[in-house]
């Protein structure tokens, strides 16, 4: 059982990050935190306190296993680089992954920290 697959976005949510919620379809973010390289300084600290939906995923997780005991419970997430790709505007990941790796590197650190 993949508890909460489709949901990866919630834990951008940690990060100030607002979801998009379309119908049938996954959320994603309503836009992307990272516009310019000078916005990674506001992503540093990543807290679920105030994170209503993530904070549910937590709750459905340990209710999954708390309840089916018996099963085998996967997570997935999404990879660094994918991460990336989502917290970043595109043409900024695009742009620094050619003349700034030191700043891809940090942005994939911070999807580390999301996984």
């Amino acid at each position: 059982m993949f508890a909460g697959s489709g949901l990866n976005p919630f834990s951008a949510e940690a990060l100030g990050g607002e979801l998009a919620f379309q119908e049938n379809k996954a959320p994603l973010l309503f836009f992307s935190l990272i516009q310019k390289t000078e916005d990674m300084r506001y992503l540093k600290e990543a807290t679920i306190e105030d994170s209503p939906y993530t904070l549910a995923h937590v709750e459905m997780t340990a209710c999954l296993r708390k309840n089916l005991a018996d099963r085998f419970l996967g997570a997935i997430s999404w990879l660094p680089f994918t991460w990336a790709m989502i917290l970043c505007e595109w043409n900024l990941v695009q742009e620094k992954n050619i003349t700034d790796r030191a700043f891809i590197h940090e942005v994939c650190e911070l999807g580390i920290c999301l996984t």
